[in-house]
């Protein structure tokens, strides 16, 4: 009697159908945004941490991203260069991508407002809900202005409109 020994599977065995690569990389010429770096001094500086504009946490650089308050596609060149306020720093734990999709925004009053939800997103709008966001102040509250028009209003009712 002959013993076969044991097949494993991992869960990938390629097959006529799949495809094969010979080149798997390819050097790209691309665009890039020459305000960035400026951008990211002038709100970080060479500190090590930062701390959220939204949730308030204070949080390795890292983890933090300058974030527009007023989509930069949207902004004017010196709406781009007024780096003092048009943006803020904004965590990668979340923060940004809420505020980006329009779950967020902030008041007029410096407040962060949520857009109503349900589940752990309801959990995660709660906690952020009526913090008072250093972020805000006179010269950056026109470029928050746009935001709650453009951006938030827009995923209020597209949320309670039925979702995304």
């Amino acid at each position: 009697m002959t013993k076969n020994p044991a097949a494993v599977s991992l869960g990938y065995a390629p097959d006529a159908r799949d495809r094969q690569f010979a080149v798997l990389d390819r050097t790209a010429v691309a665009k890039y945004r020459v305000e960035q770096g400026a951008l990211r001094h002038v709100l970080i500086g060479d500190a090590a941490v930062g701390t959220c504009a939204l949730c308030g946490r204070e949080l390795p650089v890292n983890l933090l991203v300058a974030a527009h308050i007023k989509q930069r596609a949207e902004c004017s060149d010196d709406e781009r260069n007024d780096l003092r306020n048009v943006a803020m720093l904004a965590c990668s734990l979340g923060c940004d991508r809420l505020f980006e999709l329009g779950y967020v925004t902030v008041g007029p009053d410096g407040t962060v407002l949520a857009t109503p939800a349900e589940g752990a997103l309801a959990e995660q709008l709660a906690i952020l809900a009526g913090r008072v966001s250093h972020a805000h102040h006179a010269a950056s509250a026109g470029y928050f202005a746009w935001h709650r028009e453009h951006v938030f209003e827009r995923g209020v009712r597209s949320v309670v409109g039925g979702g995304r």
